[in-house]
C-alpha cells in the first residue's frame, strides 16, 4: 500500500458521499471516525483506484497517481504554477467538484475556465493564476464543529476569512514583494548550483587521488624485493647534470610518479612485477627516449659554440702525415653540394654502420647474430591498460594464438605516457627478410598485441639486427670511435644508450684537457683502454639477458613453432594440478628469478673497473678483486669500494655543524681534482 501525505484539513471534513462510487468495498468506517481512521480509509481508497488489469493499464494508472501527488503536493506547498496534466486531474469529479465542494470553502471569487480558448495550456495557467490568489485571501477557517462533521451531500458552506479582503493596493504591494522574493529565491538556486558543481569537482580530484594512493599501497604490498637504488646507470644522470640540462626534467614531468616495473602478464598463472624503491640519490632519475634527449644535448652543443649540421652524410677522411691535421669529406643531401671540413679530431659516433671504423679498419670481435629485430612507433592510448600495471616495459606472449611469422613475440616500450609506445617485433628465426610486411598487416599484429579495439596508428618501423660485436680497440691517433659504432648489443639491461653517453665523457674531459693544455697527448690514448674492456663487458650481458629469456619461453610454450596445438598443450600443463604441471612452473619460476640479473643487475653498471697510466694504484695490492656481494655475483649486485679506478661511491657527508646534506659525487664535480681524506688525512 502507497503511504500517500494527505492534510490534515481534507481529513477532517472528508464524508461517505466522497467515495459513494458503487463499487469500493470497503464500508464507510462509522458514525464519528477518529482522524487517523479516516486517514486509514482514504489511503485504502486511493490504493483501490489502481486497477487490477493488464500492466498497460497499471504503468498508466500509476503515472496519474503521480501526478495527482505532484498536484496535491503544489496546492500544499505554495506553488503558483500547474502543470497541464495536473490541471487535467484537480478538475476531475473527485478531486474538484469533491474536494472544494465537500470541505465546505467556497472561493472568496470563483475561477472561471476561459470560454475564448479551448487550449488545456491556456486553462491550465488560467488556473494556476486563481489558485494562487485563492490561497493568498487569507488562512482558511474551519466550519462550525457543531454538528456532523461535514456537511450532507450536496450542500456547501460558507468561507470564512481571517482578515478582511486586501485592497487592490495591497495585493499590488504583496505582488511585487512575492516578485522580489522569488529573485532572490532564484538567485539563491544559481548559488546552490554553483556550489554543487564545485563539491563535484572537488569529489571528482579526490576520487582520483585516492584510486592513485590505492594503486601506489598496492603495488607497495606487492613488492618482493626492495633495494635500495634505482635500477639505472647510476652515473651517466651525473654526467647530463654536468651540461646543465636541467631541461631534462621539464620533459620527463609526466613520469614523476612512475616506479620502474617490468611487467610480464599474458596467460600465464604467473606474473613478473619487480619494483624499485625510490632511493635518496643526488639527482633524480628521467625516463626520456632519444627523440626527446637528443634536442636538448643539440641545443646545449649549438649554445655552446658547436656548428650543428642535418641532412649530412660522411663520406670520407683522409689524414696529413705531417701538420697531423684530418680532412673529412661530407654531402648536403639535399643540395648535393660535396664540401671538406679539416680538423684536429675526428669522432666517429656514427651508429652501428659506421663508416669511421670501417675506414679506419678497426678490428670487430664478432659472435653470431640472434636474429632480426623490427620497431614499430605507434600511437594509441593505452592508458586503460596500464592503469593496473604501470610499467614501462612489457613483455607480451600468445603462445595459444597464431602468430605471423614476422612477430611471434613482443616487447612494448613505453615511449610517451600512456599513448606513444614501441612495438619491438622479433620474427621467426627461418623468416625471409626480403619479405616486407605491410602498414597493414603490421597494425594488425599490433592490435592483437593490444587485445582490445583501441584505435592505432603506425608513426614509422625500422629493422635491426639482435649483434654480439665490440671493436677491439677505439682509436688510432686523434680518430676516436664510440658509441653503437663499437659496441653493438640488444638493449637488455638499459646498457645501450647509457654507455654511449659514458664513451661521450670519458673522450671529452680527456680532450678538453690535452687542448687546454692541462695534460699531454698520452691522456688520449687511454680512452681506447678503458673503454673498451667496459664495451666488452656490456654487450656480453646484454647478449646473455636476452638469451636469458629462451627459458621463459620454454617454460610456457611460446617458443616459435607451427605446432600450435603442442604450444597449447605446454601452456596447459603449466596451470595443470598434476606432478608435470608442478615440474613446469618451478622451471617457469627459475627462468623468473634468473631475469633479475637484467632487471636488477646494478653490479654491471656500478662495479666498472679502470686501469692504465692513467690511475695510480702504486700502493694498493694487484690484481683488484671484488668484495662483499659483488664477489658472489658481479653482476647482480654492487659493492661500493674506493680501489683506484672504481666508480667514487655517492656518500652523503656534512659538516660538524650541520647543514644541507652534499654528495661525495656533487663535491668531486668540476673538472678540478678533489682530494678526500679519512681519519689523519689532515696532518
Amino acid at each position: 500500500m502507497v503511504d500517500y501525505s494527505i492534510p490534515d484539513a481534507m481529513i477532517h471534513r472528508v464524508t461517505p458521499s466522497m467515495f459513494n462510487t458503487g463499487d469500493f468495498p470497503m464500508p464507510w468506517i462509522g458514525d464519528n471516525p477518529t482522524l487517523d481512521e479516516r486517514r486509514q480509509y482514504i489511503r485504502a481508497y486511493l490504493n483501490w483506484r489502481l486497477p487490477h488489469g493488464d500492466m498497460e493499464n497499471q504503468e498508466r494508472e500509476l503515472h496519474d497517481l503521480a501526478e495527482r501527488r505532484a498536484a496535491m503536493k503544489l496546492i500544499n506547498d505554495d506553488a503558483t504554477e500547474i502543470g497541464v496534466e495536473q490541471f487535467e486531474w484537480l478538475v476531475d469529479e473527485m478531486f474538484w467538484h469533491t474536494w472544494l465542494g465537500h470541505l465546505g470553502n467556497t472561493p472568496p471569487f470563483p475561477w472561471t475556465c476561459p470560454a475564448e480558448t479551448d487550449e488545456l495550456t491556456e486553462i491550465s495557467q488560467s488556473f494556476g493564476r486563481w489558485l494562487d490568489m485563492y490561497k493568498r485571501e487569507g488562512d482558511l477557517v474551519k466550519p462550525s464543529e457543531s454538528g456532523n462533521s461535514a456537511p450532507s451531500s450536496g450542500a456547501e458552506q460558507q468561507l470564512v476569512l481571517a482578515n478582511e479582503t486586501p485592497t487592490t493596493a495591497e495585493r499590488s504591494n504583496e505582488s511585487d514583494q512575492l516578485q522580489k522574493l522569488s529573485q532572490q529565491v532564484d538567485q539563491l538556486r544559481q548559488e546552490l548550483r554553483q556550489r554543487d558543481e564545485r563539491i563535484a569537482r572537488m569529489n571528482k580530484r579526490i576520487q582520483q587521488r585516492d584510486r592513485h594512493i590505492a594503486h601506489k599501497d598496492r603495488k607497495i604490498r606487492q613488492r618482493d624485493e626492495q633495494i635500495s637504488e634505482k635500477d639505472m646507470m647510476i652515473r651517466h644522470q651525473e654526467v647530463l647534470l654536468r651540461l646543465g640540462s636541467d631541461q631534462l626534467d621539464l620533459l620527463d614531468k609526466d613520469n614523476e610518479d612512475l616506479e620502474r616495473e617490468a611487467t610480464m602478464r599474458r596467460r600465464v598463472p604467473a606474473t613478473l612485477s619487480m619494483f624499485f624503491r625510490p632511493c635518496r640519490c643526488s639527482s633524480d632519475s628521467v625516463d626520456v627516449p632519444q627523440t626527446l634527449l637528443e634536442p636538448v644535448l643539440i641545443r646545449h652543443a649549438s649554445h655552446n659554440g658547436f656548428k650543428v649540421t642535418f641532412n649530412t652524410v660522411f663520406l670520407s677522411f683522409s689524414k696529413d702525415t705531417e701538420s697531423g691535421l684530418i680532412t673529412a669529406v661530407v654531402r648536403d643531401k639535399i643540395s648535393q653540394l660535396v664540401y671538406r671540413i679539416r680538423t684536429r679530431y675526428l669522432f666517429g659516433a656514427d651508429g652501428a654502420q659506421s663508416e669511421v671504423v670501417k675506414q679506419l679498419e678497426l678490428p670487430l670481435s664478432r659472435k653470431p647474430s640472434q636474429g632480426l629485430a623490427i620497431n614499430v612507433l605507434v600511437k594509441a592510448d593505452l592508458s586503460h591498460l596500464v592503469d593496473s600495471r604501470r610499467g614501462n616495459l612489457h613483455w607480451i606472449m600468445q603462445p595459444d594464438l597464431e602468430h605471423p611469422d614476422f612477430g611471434w613475440l613482443g616487447i612494448v616500450r613505453m615511449v610517451k605516457p600512456w599513448d606513444e609506445w614501441m612495438f619491438i617485433l622479433f620474427p621467426n628465426r627461418d623468416w625471409d627478410t626480403k619479405d616486407q610486411p605491410t602498414s597493414e598487416q603490421y597494425l594488425e599484429r599490433i592490435r592483437q598485441f593490444i587485445g582490445d579495439g583501441t584505435p592505432a596508428e603506425i608513426l614509422n618501423t625500422s629493422k635491426w639486427f639482435i649483434n654480439e660485436i665490440v671493436a677491439e680497440e677505439y682509436s688510432r691517433g686523434n680518430i676516436f670511435c664510440l658509441g653503437d659504432a663499437v659496441h653493438r648489443h640488444p638493449p637488455m639491461n638499459g646498457l645501450g644508450s647509457n654507455t654511449c653517453i659514458q664513451d661521450a665523457f670519458n673522450l671529452a674531459w680527456k680532450i678538453a684537457y690535452v687542448h687546454n693544455g692541462w695534460a699531454s697527448t698520452a691522456l688520449l690514448e687511454t680512452y681506447s683502454h678503458e673503454r673498451q674492456s667496459i664495451g666488452q663487458s656490456i654487450i656480453t650481458r646484454a647478449n646473455q639477458a636476452f638469451r636469458d629469456h629462451t627459458n621463459i619461453w620454454n617454460a610456457i610454450g611460446a617458443l616459435p613453432s607451427n605446432d600450435i596445438e603442442a604450444r597449447r598443450g605446454i601452456l596447459g600443463e603449466l596451470k595443470s594440478a598434476t606432478p608435470e604441471g608442478e615440474a613446469r612452473r618451478k622451471l617457469f619460476h627459475a627462468a623468473i628469478k634468473n631475469s633479475s640479473h637484467e632487471f636488477h643487475g646494478l653490479g654491471i653498471k656500478t662495479n666498472q673497473h679502470y686501469s692504465g697510466t692513467a690511475i695510480y694504484d702504486a700502493d694498493k695490492p694487484k690484481p683488484y678483486a671484488p668484495t662483499g656481494r659483488a664477489a658472489e655475483d658481479p653482476v647482480l649486485y654492487h659493492e661500493p669500494s674506493t680501489y683506484p679506478g672504481r666508480r667514487l661511491p655517492h656518500v652523503w657527508v656534512n659538516t660538524t655543524i650541520p647543514s644541507n646534506d652534499v654528495s661525495t659525487i656533487d663535491l668531486a664535480r668540476g673538472g678540478n681534482f678533489v682530494l678526500f681524506t679519512g681519519i689523519g688525512g689532515d696532518s
